[in-house]
């Protein structure tokens, strides 16, 4: 028979491993995570404004090296996507469409993430998208971005300054929102 006392003691011991073991696991967590650049809680919180875009280089679909900064001066929506993802498969039509009205005012850069060139190539000639498909192999660039999520889209000003990001499928007041804060369709 558990007396009252050590049925106590029994709980007030539990309590301490879990809480021990709840701290513990915190603490490696924080160890474990990757330091947080000027792009932290883009994806969350949308405090992007003012940063200023990382520059990278990649290659097209057509083996092209692109730069960011070789647009400098004019605006560009960057979206990370993925064959396979739904959410990014729905909002590519619709960034076909603003990319084609707009496509005098700003540049797109769809960087599709760490997939087989064949694959991405099929995809977007099935769809007929004329927008650049710039290839991420090893996820490298969505690294540096901290994309945590696709699609992930992030919009830069003509100084190259990222105004906003959204993660999810951009509906067209978001796109139309975003592009305003870049100098696109005022």
């Amino acid at each position: 028979m558990i007396r009252k006392f050590d049925l106590n003691l029994m709980i007030m011991f539990a309590g301490i491993l879990l809480g021990g073991g709840l701290g513990f696991i915190s603490w490696v967590f924080q160890r474990e995570s990757k330091p947080l650049s000027n792009l932290q809680l883009f994806q969350v919180f949308d405090q992007s404004m003012g940063y200023p875009a990382t520059d990278f280089e990649l290659e097209t679909l057509t083996g092209d090296v692109v730069r960011l900064s070789q647009y400098q001066g004019k605006p560009v929506l960057i979206n990370f996507w993925a064959t396979w993802c739904g959410p990014c498969q729905v909002e590519m039509p619709l960034i076909q469409e603003f990319y084609q009205k707009y496509a005098s005012e700003m540049e797109v850069l769809a960087v599709d993430y760490d997939e087989p060139i064949a694959d991405v190539r099929t995809f977007i000639d099935k769809f007929g998208f004329s927008f650049p498909v710039i290839l991420d192999p090893g996820g490298k660039i969505a690294d540096q971005y901290q994309v945590r999520g696709f699609p992930s889209t992030f919009f830069i000003d003509r100084e190259g300054t990222v105004r906003g990001v959204y993660v999810g499928s951009l509906s067209r007041d978001l796109i139309v929102k975003y592009l305003k804060k870049i100098g696109v369709g005022q």
